[in-house]
């Protein structure tokens, strides 16, 4: 298992470097002649800069034991959902949605931190209430009322593709843990009313699905970017067109550094690097699953499983995008599009992920060593001194029992 985290970590680090270099190659011309960012290296600089921050913040939770997010699990979600309503009264807005925060020289999305959250949540349910996840009022219910807040507060921004997408994710961990599949038909149904009034109450569900249908039907205006990026993707050929000599992100394809970078990445290294990307990415899932195999307990198993499919479904729906096989939404690429908050929170899901296999290893040793008995005596010592941690009073304060 150890070699399995090495390359694991190995592949998101082959993924950040794809990522570097193409944030370079995208955006050297718009930072250019826009005198607000001065410099061409711009987002290439930040990107980097996020980049270290996010391996510094992977390899902090790669020490610490990552049990210690089921007994924060409830703080952190309570958390999440202040962000998230924060946005609506101080967020700051672009693009016609209102979805960061600043504070003085920091700027940060919190419904990026909203999939972290999620996970964690979901994985912590799950762990803990393996039985009654089986039923339909302690399983779909309960789990629904913890993760429709967060959607439907992502959801008012308006984002309709990170509200999908948070919603998706968490599912996909219940039902890993043990949420019956009939359920997904049920909340199918539910969502069906959901999708009809966002697309009649947001005119942009209704551009970006009409654009999905006809790219070329408004190929000058709401089918602009759609049209520029199947542009950019076809002219890539097989080997591209060389490593910087993009001519989409000459002013042609908005948001080329950031949501549409894949397409700027094929047009210059051709079908040979848009497979190796998502060969990559197939090379994550396949490690991260076997960390989840080995995670000591379920609620690693289940945290392992949720980071891993979490970036494969976002790599997934922004490569759909990019290519227009779904509509429109505003999802990046992971470790490759450029952005802070994402970047970030990607890798603390990673630092989490390297911990559970960390002590999967040390599992398999005590086990080779002990055997399974003593293995999970061990394990039991040390969520018994974790829950009695928790359940420890303040210093300075005073029990019921002492009074």
């Amino acid at each position: 298992m150890s070699q399995a985290s090495n390359w694991f970590f190995f592949t998101v680090l082959l993924l950040l470097g794809m990522g570097t270099v193409m944030v370079f190659s995208a955006s050297t011309v718009s930072a250019a002649f826009d005198p607000k960012f001065g410099s061409a290296m711009h987002f290439a600089i930040r990107h980097m800069s996020f980049a270290a921050i996010g391996i510094a913040v992977a390899l902090v939770l790669a020490r610490i034991d990552y049990h210690i997010l089921q007994r924060f699990a409830i703080p952190l979600y309570a958390g999440t959902l202040v962000m998230l309503v924060a946005v609506m009264a101080i967020g700051v807005g672009a693009n016609q949605a209102q979805r960061w925060i600043e504070l003085g020289p920091i700027r940060f999305q919190p419904s990026e931190f909203a999939k972290f959250t999620v996970v964690v949540c979901c994985a912590a349910f799950a762990a803990q209430q393996r039985e009654q996840l089986k039923t339909f009022k302690q399983g779909l219910v309960r789990a629904g009322l913890m993760i429709a807040p967060i959607a439907g507060l992502i959801l008012i921004q308006p984002d309709l593709g990170t509200a999908l997408f948070v919603g998706t994710l968490g599912f996909v961990v219940l039902v890993a843990g043990g949420l019956r599949v009939k359920y997904l038909l049920i909340i199918g149904a539910c969502l069906i009313p959901v999708v009809l009034i966002a697309f009649f109450a947001f005119g942009h569900v209704q551009d970006r699905i009409l654009v999905f249908l006809d790219p070329a039907a408004d190929r000058l205006g709401k089918g602009h970017q759609i049209y520029q990026s199947l542009i950019a993707v076809g002219s890539g050929g097989f080997w591209g067109q060389g490593l910087g000599d993009s001519t989409q992100k000459l002013f042609f394809l908005p948001e080329e550094h950031t949501d549409f970078i894949f397409a700027i990445l094929v047009e210059e290294l051709g079908f040979v690097g848009g497979g190796f990307v998502i060969l990559l990415f197939a090379a994550l899932v396949y490690f991260g699953a076997r960390i989840s195999r080995h995670a000591p307990d379920r609620f690693g198993a289940l945290l392992a499983l949720g980071f891993t499919a979490g970036i494969a479904l976002q790599a997934a729906m922004n490569i759909a995008v990019v290519t227009s096989s779904v509509p429109t939404k505003g999802i990046s690429l992971p470790f490759i599009s450029f952005g802070g908050s994402g970047l970030v929170a990607a890798l603390a899901g990673v630092g989490v992920v390297l911990n559970i296999a960390r002590q999967g290893v040390a599992r398999e040793s005590v086990l080779t060593l002990h055997g399974r008995e003593a293995a999970d005596e061990a394990i039991s010592d040390r969520l018994t001194r974790v829950s009695i941690q928790s359940q420890s009073p303040e210093p300075g304060g005073s029990s019921r029992q002492a009074a």
